[in-house]
C-alpha cells in the first residue's frame, strides 16, 4: 500500500484512540463520567459506572482511615474525590463539625454538714381542727419555720444562709385550748429542715422529738407560753445526730391573747426562739 495511502487511514484511527484516552484522563481526575462511568481513587468507584466497556478501576487499593474530600458533589453522578488513600485522620472541609476542648465533668452534688449547730427560729405551731375552749377531738399539730443566725455557718468551702423547717407533725388527743398550758408538748415526727443553698447542702431529715413542755411563763415583762423539747434526732442528712436536738420557744403573744383567740378557734400560735441540731 502506499505510504501516502497508509498515512490517511493511521492518523484518524490515532486520533480517536487520543480523544478516548484524554476523556478517560478527565473522568480520572473530576469523578464525573468517563465515557459511560467514573473512575475514583479510593476503595470503590465513585462514579457509579464503568470506565469505558471494562471493569470498574480502582487506584490505591485499601483506605487506611479516611478520604479528603474537597467539594460536594460533581456535575456527573459520582463524587467528586481528589485523592486516593490519605493520613489517619479524615480531614472533610465541605461540611461536617469538630469538637473543641474537653468536657465537663459532673457537678458534685450536695454536702453533708456534721457536727453541731444552733440557730434563732421563728415560725408558728398550727392546729387542725382548731382548739376551742372545752374541744373533745383529736388535732394535729404541724411546727414550720425559719432558722437563721446559724452558729457554724460554714464547714470548709462551703457555707450555708438559713434553714426552712417544715412538715414536723404530732396529734393532741382532744382539740382543748387547755392544752398549750397543760404542761405537756406532743412528741412529733416527720420533718426536715432544707439548707441553702439546697444544691450546696443537704438537707437535715427524718426530724423526731419524744413528748415536750408547754406552760406559761414570764418573759419581758409579760405572760407568755413557753414550749421546751430535748433529747431529739435527726435521722439523716446534715447535722445528723441521736439525741442531740432540742429546741425551747416562746408565744409572740401573751397568754391572754391566746386565751381570747380560743372563743373562735385558735389554729396556730406564733414562736420565737432557738434550736439546736
Amino acid at each position: 500500500m502506499p505510504k501516502k495511502i497508509s498515512a490517511m487511514i493511521i492518523a484518524p484511527v490515532l486520533s480517536l484512540g487520543l480523544v478516548g484516552t484524554l476523556g478517560g484522563g478527565v473522568a480520572w481526575a473530576h469523578g464525573g463520567h468517563g465515557g459511560r462511568g467514573s473512575v475514583a481513587h479510593g476503595d470503590t468507584n465513585m462514579g457509579g459506572g464503568n470506565a469505558g466497556e471494562g471493569d470498574p478501576i480502582v487506584h490505591g487499593g485499601h483506605i487506611e482511615s479516611g478520604v479528603e474530600a474537597h467539594g460536594g458533589m460533581n456535575g456527573g453522578s459520582g463524587t467528586n474525590v481528589e485523592g486516593g488513600a490519605t493520613a489517619p485522620n479524615t480531614n472533610f472541609k465541605g461540611g461536617g463539625s469538630k469538637g473543641h476542648g474537653r468536657s465537663k465533668g459532673k457537678k458534685a452534688g450536695p454536702v453533708v454538714l456534721t457536727g453541731s449547730v444552733t440557730c434563732t427560729v421563728h415560725g408558728k405551731i398550727a392546729f387542725k381542727p382548731a382548739l376551742v375552749s372545752g374541744g373533745m377531738v383529736s388535732a394535729t399539730v404541724t411546727v414550720t419555720g425559719l432558722l437563721n443566725r446559724c452558729t457554724s455557718l460554714r464547714q470548709g468551702k462551703v457555707k450555708f444562709n438559713n434553714g426552712h423547717l417544715s412538715a414536723l407533725m404530732g396529734t393532741v388527743a382532744a382539740n382543748d385550748c387547755a392544752v398549750v398550758s397543760s404542761g405537756v408538748a406532743p412528741a412529733l415526727s416527720g420533718g426536715s429542715i432544707m439548707w441553702t443553698p439546697p444544691s450546696k447542702v443537704a438537707p437535715s431529715s427524718s426530724i423526731s422529738t419524744p413528748p415536750g413542755t408547754g406552760s406559761v411563763v414570764t418573759s419581758g415583762g409579760k405572760s407568755v407560753i413557753q414550749i421546751s423539747y430535748s433529747g431529739g434526732s435527726v435521722a439523716s442528712g446534715s447535722f445528723s445526730n441521736t439525741g442531740g436536738l432540742s429546741v425551747k420557744v416562746t408565744s409572740t403573744q401573751d397568754s391572754t391573747q391566746i386565751s381570747g383567740r380560743c372563743t373562735t378557734g385558735l389554729t396556730n400560735v406564733a414562736f420565737s426562739g432557738t434550736v439546736t441540731l
